[in-house]
């Protein structure tokens, strides 16, 4: 079985104002709806400069535009599917946090269709994967416990 390896940043930001404050997320639409900015590390690459590269090119923001909540990767996805021409493959998604002050987003569109801010709910609403749900929900719960903090 072949192995497929990426890394990318859950964005999220606080829409509203300090009473009534809502948290959305970056949500992409790359084939189907149901993803966050990720992608392959390159040959000599730290993780974390892999997912910042690859975050600026999906959707042009900049690791000066975002604070890392930690600068750990603090959620890990797995699941398999099956390519036409190289069989069953088992994916890996390994993701850091940052909060975002500016919502501007400029996606690449040879990767990415759309975008959208959405929560929690919304993102379950939209998401076309399966194995997407329990990554928002996780997400959501890490992003919470993170701002309870503050």
């Amino acid at each position: 079985m072949l192995k497929d390896n990426a890394v990318g940043v859950i964005i999220f930001k606080k829409f509203g104002d300090k009473n009534e404050s809502e948290i959305k997320y970056l949500l992409l639409k790359a084939h189907k709806w149901g993803t966050f900015p990720k992608g392959h590390i390159d040959a000599g690459e730290a993780k974390l400069d892999a997912a910042l590269r690859e975050l600026f090119e999906e959707t042009g923001i900049k690791s000066d535009e975002i604070k890392l909540i930690s600068e750990d990767i603090l959620l890990t996805q797995q699941y398999h599917f099956k390519d036409n021409k190289k069989g069953l493959i088992q994916k890996t998604n390994e993701f850091y946090f940052a909060e975002v002050q500016n919502d501007k987003v400029t996606i690449d569109n040879d990767e990415i269709s759309e975008y959208r801010w959405c929560t929690m709910n919304e993102a379950l609403k939209l998401s076309e994967y399966k194995n997407f749900e329990e990554v928002i929900i996780k997400a959501d719960e890490i992003v919470k416990k993170f701002l309870n903090k503050k």
